[in-house]
């Protein structure tokens, strides 16, 4: 089964291997960045100039607490003396919320 043109060919390829042809590139050109830029966003559109408008937050129905340091130095200087205005038998008495009655008896009474 030994055919006498595959035995030459198998000798040419031997004799002499084939060297595969590389496409000849392009030299590569160095540009600066701006024209890099300018050749990557040609043809984009711009956007318009809006901005977004956040909406705006839902007021709480519930009253902040107020800080000390947030109040107004003007209420700091107001004459109003509430204990100017007490009838003979009258006392002035504060909590803070959600603090029991019992606590402001006991304070009364000296415990």
């Amino acid at each position: 089964m030994d055919n006498p043109k595959l035995r030459q060919l198998r000798k040419a390829l031997r004799a002499k291997p084939q060297i595969a042809a590389k496409p000849k590139s392009k030299p590569v050109e160095t540009l600066d960045d701006h024209t890099l830029f300018m050749r990557s966003v040609q043809g984009v559109k711009p956007l318009k100039n809006t901005q977004y408008q956040h909406p705006k937050p839902e007021v709480s129905p519930w009253p902040r607490k107020q800080h000390a340091e947030h109040l107004s130095p003007l209420d700091d200087m107001t004459d109003f003396w509430p204990w100017d205005e007490l009838a003979p038998g009258e006392e002035l008495l504060y909590s803070k919320p959600g603090q029991k009655l019992d606590t402001l008896k006991r304070l009364r009474k000296g415990q």
